[in-house]
Order: structure tokens, then C-alpha cells, then sequence
């Protein structure tokens, strides 16, 4: 799990420089880092967590291959609605 999570974490930073906005790359990089206890959590409770985010992931990245900006948005926000569900859920059990 720990792996993934650093995979994960590399994929959204490079995603995000490559956006070409310092800015962006800066609030993924510290996103990232925050909510990385809870997402190393989620990995270990939920077994299809990490095969979930490996498809989401090569869902974006094809999208982005692709030149398909719209449908890029739309593969990331799913994903990240995702994960902000799983951590409003476990934040509202702490």
C-alpha cells in the first residue's frame, strides 16, 4: 500500500505540472501529503481500494494521451469525489 500511495501521489503531482501551473502543482503536492494516513487506511481496509485507483488512473492518463481535456476533468473529478467521499465518511468517524 505504501508503494501505491507514493505511485499516486507521483502521478497526481506530474499530472498537475504538467498542467504548467505552479499553483496547481503546489495544492496537489500538499493535498497529497495531507490526506495520505487516510488514504494508506483506505488501502488496507477497503481490498478493491487500490485496483479502483489503478483504473482510475489509466482512465485519466488515457484520456490525457488522448488530448481529450474534457474527458480528463471528468475522469479526474470522479476520482477525486472518490476520495473525498472515503474521507468525509472517515473523518466523521474519528
Amino acid at each position: 500500500h505504501e508503494a501505491l500511495l507514493a505511485a499516486d501521489l507521483a502521478f497526481h503531482h506530474a499530472l498537475a505540472s504538467a498542467c504548467g501551473n505552479p499553483v496547481l502543482a503546489a495544492l496537489a503536492d500538499a493535498m497529497g501529503g495531507r490526506t495520505a494516513r487516510h488514504r494508506l487506511w483506505r488501502g488496507v481496509t477497503d481490498p478493491e481500494a487500490d485496483r479502483r485507483t489503478q483504473r482510475q488512473h489509466e482512465a485519466i492518463l488515457d484520456a490525457v494521451a488522448e488530448g481529450d481535456v474534457e474527458r480528463a476533468r471528468v475522469r479526474m473529478s470522479a476520482h477525486l469525489l472518490e476520495v473525498e467521499d472515503f474521507l468525509r465518511t472517515r473523518d466523521a468517524t474519528d
